[in-house]
């Protein structure tokens, strides 16, 4: 089981600051808490790739990894850090609850899975309305995610996994071998093309106006859509 201690009344916990008790204390139990809340299991807080040699976030487990990673992003703009804190908290809330296994255990097969998860999520992971952090009925997510935020997901969380192997607390980085979506092939739709009976009625309309700035710019926007493949 973990467990996590309630937020106090009017607080405002910053980003990426940790609670690690022990189950046996008198607690509350939570299922998925917003991750400033979260109590990570004792035995899920260093994984099978954490090195045994020193680093330089200066951390010994998980939670002080991801505190000195968020620490170093102090330059970045607010929007880039909650949009990174999202997906660490994604990640997390679903390798500790549905997994049971530590951030630094997460092989290349559970980022693919992790994917597969955001796409369909279960029910009790999704919240109806949007809803304050501090709400028993709070989730990480409102419904499947589209591809492209699924990628800014895993964008945040290749960032996060490749700093801690580049700064020495990882020993392997097994997001990296996580591809990208698959290329969605293009389609024209050639009902919305100009038929040539159109092409024909542009082209004499071209021809019959008088030399002058209006036939110009007309001659001009038809080669250039004509030429650069502009799209609607």
């Amino acid at each position: 089981s973990w467990v996590c201690q309630p937020e106090e009344a009017n607080s405002n916990p910053p980003v990426a600051e940790f609670n690690v008790v022990n189950a046996h204390q008198s607690t509350q139990v939570f299922g998925i808490v917003p991750l400033e809340t979260l109590a990570w299991p004792l035995d899920l807080m260093k994984g099978q790739f954490t090195s045994a040699t020193p680093n330089t976030l200066n951390a010994h487990n998980d939670v002080e990894a991801v505190r000195a990673w968020f620490s170093g992003l102090r330059e970045s703009s607010p929007a880039t850090v909650d949009g990174y804190r999202r997906a660490i908290e994604r990640l997390a809330l679903w390798a500790i609850v549905e997994r049971q296994k530590a951030l630094s255990s997460l092989s290349t097969q559970d980022f693919m899975d992790f994917k597969d998860f955001l796409r369909n999520p279960p029910a009790h992971w999704c919240q109806r309305a949007p809803l304050m952090k501090s709400s028993q009925d709070w989730r990480p997510l409102r419904g499947p995610l589209k591809d492209v935020s699924i990628q800014q997901t895993m964008s945040a969380i290749s960032r996060m996994f490749r700093d801690w192997h580049s700064s020495g607390y990882l020993m392997a980085n097994a997001v990296a071998g996580v591809r990208g979506a698959r290329r969605k092939e293009m389609k024209l739709d050639v009902m919305r093309s100009f038929s040539d009976q159109a092409l024909r009625a542009i082209r004499e309309t071209l021809y019959q106006m008088p030399d002058g700035p209006s036939r110009r710019r007309l001659r001009a926007a038809i080669l250039l859509l004509q030429t650069a493949g502009l799209r609607r």
